[in-house]
């Protein structure tokens, strides 16, 4: 792992990674949130150097200002940069890219949803109530588009999934509104890992729960955060016999596996104490997460985590940081 990778992954796991925290609370409560040049890098996938080149040889640079006068990007100069993105993956020149940018129509400006964060998350609740799936989302995508994996996890996602939790708790009332819902978040978080990306060469991290456990979105979180630093992951979601499980960890060679369970009874379901070891690489560490899994943890296993950003960094950087 590289230091430009571990500042990426430290930065996603503790702020806002979009939103510039130097625009202050008159930009805050604007209409128009502005954005830095660091967060727009890693939302795009690109490089700082990228973005420079873009905005001094294509002028696709920042036409936001903070109140203090320091430049920074808006939603439409977000839009313009999708686009140069976009076209440049998909074969067609630099030059040509930058002037089809431009020339393309802007979408109407959504609302900031740094600014609508409560509002969303009722909207959403409403949405999964409604059966309504393609509102549900189309909120959970705008959120992911605009903040990021961690914190759209963290804001949107969770409360909601809480709620809808908690009220089949108390009532036994709106499985069928929990299911709307947690497909829709499955869905826009593999949409986020379909982004055509510039993938860093290294192995990918094995995801996967053991045979029967079915409470998988935190495992497509962590693959969709992966995805947002350009690192692989093989997602081999719900309910994985431990056979299948080793003979997938042959074949790609992770450097880490990581494995949720939800209850203490698929948690007992798995033993990979006999994990195979691909040729000319060190044994994968065995990374835990969710609330299944007994303490004293399994003697195979080399660390626990207890939330997605810290996932997100064990997983990138390995089990022996703090």
């Amino acid at each position: 792992m590289t230091t430009a990778d571990a500042r990426r992954a430290r930065a996603a796991a503790d702020i806002d990674p979009e939103v510039d925290e130097d625009t202050g609370g008159d930009d805050m409560a604007s209409a128009t949130p502005l954005y830095s040049p660091a967060s727009v890098a890693r939302r795009l996938g690109v490089t700082a150097a990228t973005l420079r080149t873009w905005h001094h040889r294509y002028d696709l640079g920042p036409t936001g200002r903070t109140a203090g006068g320091h430049r920074r990007y808006s939603p439409a100069d977000l839009q313009r940069l999708d686009t140069m993105r976009d076209l440049t993956t998909s074969g067609i020149g630099v030059a040509e890219a930058a002037r089809l940018s431009h020339q393309t129509p802007l979408s109407p400006a959504r609302p900031s949803p740094a600014q609508s964060q409560i509002l969303d998350v009722e909207s959403l609740i409403a949405a999964a109530d409604d059966l309504d799936q393609a509102t549900t989302g189309r909120i959970v995508s705008d959120a992911l588009l605009m903040h990021g994996v961690l914190t759209a996890w963290a804001d949107l996602i969770t409360p909601a999934l809480r709620h809808a939790g908690e009220r089949f708790a108390r009532s036994a009332d709106g499985v069928q509104a929990e299911h709307v819902l947690s497909e829709s978040i499955r869905s826009a978080l593999s949409d986020v890992v379909r982004r055509e990306r510039r993938w860093h060469s290294v192995p990918p991290t094995l995801i996967a729960a053991p045979d029967g456990e079915q409470h998988v979105l935190p495992l497509h979180a962590l693959s969709a955060a992966l995805a947002e630093l350009n690192r692989p992951s093989v997602l081999l979601g719900a309910s994985v016999p431990s056979t299948a499980l080793l003979a997938a960890a042959a074949r790609v060679g992770p450097t880490v596996i990581f494995l949720w369970s939800h209850a203490p009874a698929t948690a007992r379901r798995i033993d990979l104490t006999d994990i195979p070891v691909s040729p000319n690489l060190a044994l994968p560490a065995l990374v835990l997460g969710g609330p299944g899994w007994p303490r004293p943890l399994p003697r195979w296993a080399a660390a626990l985590v207890e939330d997605l950003p810290a996932a997100l960094r064990i997983c990138i950087d390995g089990p022996s940081t703090p």
